[in-house]
C-alpha cells in the first residue's frame, strides 16, 4: 500500500548519516529516501519488472550520478550531473534499492 512505502521512505531516511567523510558512510537521510523513492517508483512500472538485477544496477548507476542535485522530493529540476566518487556507497545503496524492489515482487 501507499502507507506501506511511505514507511520504508522514513526508514531509509531514518538509518542516513551525514558522515560522509567516514568509510562506513552510506547515504545521507536525503540519499537513502531518494533511493527509495527510486527503487519503489522502478518496481512499481512495467519496465522495472522485466529488469535483470544487473540492469537494475547499471540503473541505479546512473540515476545515483545525480543524488547530490536532489532536492528533498527527490527531484533533479535544473543542474545537470555531476560525477561523484564512494562506489562503496553506491553499491551498499544500490543494494538497499534492490533489496526493496525484491521486496515488492
Amino acid at each position: 500500500t501507499s502507507e506501506e512505502i511511505s514507511n520504508v521512505h522514513a526508514i531509509a531516511y531514518s538509518v542516513g548519516d551525514c558522515e560522509v567523510t567516514n568509510e562506513a558512510h552510506h547515504g545521507t537521510p536525503s540519499q537513502r529516501k531518494c533511493a527509495t523513492v527510486w527503487g519503489s517508483s522502478l518496481a512499481d512500472s512495467d519496465r522495472g519488472r522485466k529488469l535483470k538485477l544487473q540492469d537494475v544496477a547499471k540503473e541505479f548507476e546512473s540515476w545515483y550520478t545525480k543524488i547530490d542535485e536532489m532536492d528533498d522530493s527527490c527531484d533533479c529540476p535544473t543542474k545537470s550531473s555531476s560525477a561523484i566518487s564512494g562506489s562503496l556507497s553506491t553499491w551498499l545503496v544500490t543494494a538497499a534499492a534492490a533489496n526493496f524492489i525484491a521486496i515488492l515482487f
